[in-house]
């Protein structure tokens, strides 16, 4: 059902100015599926893999290996940081292993990895790394609580600028300055914050 839905769901959408954005993916045969729909489709996707809940709790029952056909297919991977540790088996917790460990997720295959520094201590920093070689996106942290749902949204956000036809790196700036505002402007709603 999941193969012949995005199958569906592509049908007639021209690959130069459609993308996809791949978020939760739960089991091993669902990323199967989802690699199947996308082998005749060429357009760019970007793949946020989101495996845990914030409450806590695995939300895909596989291990990294199994995303491994997803990893490749992806124009851009959108990992934090737990994400990016469980995706390579390290220890992600500082600037320099997410450095090291975007290189590595590239190295194994991804085309570019974007990983997500928001839950770094000191500055929020993302690091970008891809053929181009590798780009630090430095970030403020705004006070008061963190916002849900910021990397979905990033995420979904340069999917859009690629279905635009910009550069990766044009649409991860376009993303972030999008988020920025959408951060500053949060809405409280009882203890958490929403975009």
């Amino acid at each position: 059902m999941v193969r012949a839905g995005l199958e569906e769901a592509l049908a007639g959408c021209p690959a130069n100015r459609t993308a996809v954005k791949i978020g939760m993916v739960a089991t091993p045969g669902i990323a199967a599926a989802l690699r199947s729909a996308l082998d005749v489709w060429q357009g760019p996707v970007v793949f946020d893999p989101v495996l845990g809940a914030s409450g806590g709790g695995s939300l895909f029952a596989g291990t990294p290996a199994d995303l491994g056909s997803l990893l490749g297919r992806a124009a851009l991977l959108t990992p934090n940081l737990a994400e990016t540790a469980w995706l390579t088996g390290w220890v992600v917790e500082t600037l320099d292993q997410a450095r090291y460990a975007a290189r590595e997720l590239v190295d194994r295959g991804s085309a570019a990895v974007l990983v997500k520094g928001g839950h770094l201590a000191g500055p929020p920093t993302d690091v970008l790394h891809s053929a181009a070689g590798e780009r630090l996106y430095p970030g403020t942290r705004l006070p008061g609580l963190s916002p849900r749902g910021t990397g979905c949204a990033l995420a979904t956000a340069i999917a859009v600028g690629l279905a635009g036809n910009q550069s990766l790196e044009k649409a991860i700036d376009a993303a972030k300055t999008w988020l920025a505002g959408r951060i500053q402007s949060a809405v409280a709603v009882g203890n958490t914050r929403h975009l």
